[in-house]
């Protein structure tokens, strides 16, 4: 199977059931008949953009960050609980397991401002050119009144 296939088959799996571990998904191909490592799972994943999503009962669910509904801002400003600016940086604290796709949202975001980010658990590093760079980001992120 090809790349550009397996990672439709992919798309298609996590949007079709609550696919929860990269095991899951390898298991799901194979009754496909799809033979996979779960390295390239995990390649293919990052590669498209894919991260988990917290659901309402607690658990996580693979979603894919390039495929959501809706505005990207409005996303970008759910996920976000805090802004601290320091210098040319930004901080930013979610809430738990959000880290990681408020990250891929600002990466693929068109804001100037967004050189790089790093993401953890519950925050994002935004890297800015400048201080004034993050400063406009940050107001650009800032709910209106």
């Amino acid at each position: 199977m090809k790349k550009n296939q397996r990672q439709e088959l992919i798309r298609h799996l996590i949007e079709q059931n609550h696919v929860r571990t990269q095991k899951q998904l390898l298991q799901l191909m194979t009754k496909r008949g799809v033979t996979v490592t779960q390295g390239t799972i995990s390649n293919d994943l990052r590669e498209m953009g894919v991260v988990k999503e917290k659901l309402a009962d607690g658990t996580s669910t693979y979603v894919s960050a390039k495929g959501r509904q809706g505005q990207p801002r409005a996303d970008i400003m759910d996920l976000i609980l805090t802004i601290t600016q320091v210098e040319f940086l930004c901080v930013i604290k979610t809430a738990p397991q959000d880290a990681d796709l408020l990250g891929v949202l600002l990466d693929e975001s068109s804001f100037p401002e967004v050189i790089g980010t790093l993401a953890g658990y519950d925050t994002v590093v935004v890297i800015s050119q400048s201080r004034t760079a993050a400063t406009h980001l940050i107001q650009r992120l800032q709910p209106a009144s």
